[in-house]
């Protein structure tokens, strides 16, 4: 239950951090929001809001192992993904990676898995 706490901490400093940028309607490399209203301004932001949200449910030790994380910005929605651990290679690592799709308007998550 703390984690879900965090979560929606995590996402209302999300919104209070968005109100300054409603003039950002441009994308830059893939890291600002093509929305007026910046709620998830950056793939920065996204990220950190899916770290949140997939240490809550897959928990904090698997998440951190599929570090770094990528977010790409299309059509006002964050596409964040985690990437293999570097040892996957050398263990034979089996699975996926975790993901999450963050609309960029309202922070909403619209999906979210882990590849098996």
């Amino acid at each position: 239950m703390k984690s879900i706490g965090k979560v929606i901490v995590l996402i209302g400093i999300c919104i209070v951090a968005g109100i300054g940028c409603s003039a950002i309607r441009y994308v830059t490399n893939d890291t600002k929001a093509v929305s007026n209203q910046c709620i998830v301004p950056d793939s920065k932001t996204a990220i950190r809001i899916a770290e949140a949200v997939l240490s809550a449910r897959y928990g904090k030790n698997l998440i951190l192992s599929e570090r770094p994380f990528t977010a790409v910005a299309s059509n006002g929605v964050w596409f964040v993904e985690g990437t293999f651990p570097w040892t996957a290679h050398f263990v034979g690592w089996r699975g996926g990676v975790a993901s999450v799709e963050i609309k960029m308007d309202d922070g909403q998550i619209l999906h979210i898995q882990h590849g098996k």
